[in-house]
Order: C-alpha cells, then sequence, then structure tokens
C-alpha cells in the first residue's frame, strides 16, 4: 500500500517520474493523473485531469473535469468544461460549459461558450462562437464565430465560418455551400436553389426571421 502524506506547500504530497510530476491533488478537491498534469500554483478548485499535460496552465478554472493528453493545456479561467479525447479544447482560455468529446475537438476554441461537440475534429476551428451542437465527425468543422448552430451527421456544414442560426442534419449536409451569409443580397439566382418563406430579396441582418429549405447537389 502506498501512503502518501498531505503537506502546505507546493511540493507536498506529489508523485514524480524521473523528476518531473506525474499525480497529485494540489489545491481544493482537485485531482490529477499524467505527465505535468495540472500545476502546484492554480487557485481553481475541483478540477480533474486524466492524461499528460492536461490543464497545465490553470489558473482559476474551477469544475472542469478533463480526459485526455494535452487537453485543455491552455486553460486558465475556463469553468465547468468536459472533455474527452487527446487535444480537446487544446487552445481554450476563457470558454466555459462546453463539452468536447473526441480527438482535435475544439482544438482552436478560445473563448466559445455552452458549445457541445461529439466526433473527432468536431467543431475543431472554433475560437469565440457559443452555443453550438457539433455531433458528427469534422462537423462545423471550419466554425470560428458562428453560434446557435446544430448540426448532426459527419461532416456536415463543414464549411460554414461565420453564420448562425443553422440547422444541418445528414452526412456531409450543406457541406459545399454558404448561401446565407450575414449581409449577402438574395438575388433570383439565389432564390432559384432554395425555398424562402416569406420571399425575401435584398439584404438580410441578424435578427430577421427566415424559413429555408434547400436540396442541393454535391459538386
Amino acid at each position: 500500500m502506498l501512503k502518501i502524506l498531505g503537506g502546505t506547500t507546493a511540493t507536498d504530497g506529489a508523485i514524480t517520474k524521473e523528476g518531473v510530476l506525474f499525480a497529485h491533488n494540489f489545491g481544493s478537491s482537485n485531482s490529477f493523473y499524467g505527465i505535468s498534469a495540472g500545476n502546484r500554483s492554480m487557485t481553481g478548485v475541483y478540477n480533474t485531469g486524466f492524461g499528460d499535460y492536461t490543464l497545465l496552465n490553470n489558473t482559476t478554472g474551477n469544475f472542469n473535469a478533463i480526459n485526455g493528453a494535452a487537453s485543455m493545456f491552455f486553460n486558465t479561467t475556463g469553468y465547468k468544461n468536459s472533455t474527452i479525447g487527446s487535444l480537446s479544447l487544446y487552445s481554450n482560455l476563457t470558454g466555459f460549459h462546453n463539452t468536447a468529446l473526441g480527438f482535435y475537438s475544439m482544438y482552436d476554441n478560445v473563448s466559445g461558450s455552452s458549445n457541445s461537440a461529439v466526433g473527432i475534429s468536431s467543431l475543431k476551428s472554433n475560437i469565440s462562437g457559443s452555443s453550438n451542437t457539433a455531433i458528427g465527425g469534422s462537423s462545423l468543422y471550419l466554425n470560428t464565430i458562428g453560434n446557435f448552430n446544430t448540426v448532426i451527421g459527419e461532416a456536415a456544414l463543414t464549411q460554414n465560418t461565420q453564420n448562425s442560426y443553422n440547422t444541418a442534419v445528414g452526412y456531409e449536409a450543406f457541406t459545399y455551400y454558404d448561401i446565407l451569409s450575414v449581409g449577402a443580397t438574395l438575388t433570383a439566382s439565389t432564390a432559384s436553389q432554395v425555398t424562402i418563406s416569406p420571399a425575401l430579396v435584398g439584404a438580410w441582418t441578424p435578427g430577421d426571421h427566415i424559413n429555408v429549405s434547400f436540396q442541393l447537389p454535391y459538386t
């Protein structure tokens, strides 16, 4: 039986591997397992990190449940995030209430919050977009600042970068098109590809309510 006594300094109560921090519970109700997981200076509480380099830079972030090598590597103040998968939420700094399940999921996220990403590389490029749901490998892959998108299906809506309030269901759904961009002008040519209700021609802005349905071919 291995018994480790706690202590009051940053070097007490830890297991090292070849001189590198490997397991410890520094702070209040924190647990870290893996090479350089967590750190010995944070004030954040109720964090769990399983995997090498998880939560390495955390400062005040609380209630994070992180699993996977280098997951949430750069996080400082983000809180109540959950990850499973190496490099998931890797770049997160301040984002909160995110769930990232799958290798590389939400890798580029910095401040985006309340997102759910399930599948390898889902929401990979997201930076500040919030309240998105992406289920399926590479779904919403290029989204950076778009909000309130709901996508189900592998590679669905991968080309969307900033548009919001989209719903896409199915394998590669709307992957090759990005018709309704913010500030875009709907033309007769565009209108022939989509069914729009009510009829709208001209510029539209966020807040306009448009129901759109269309079936687009591959290119």
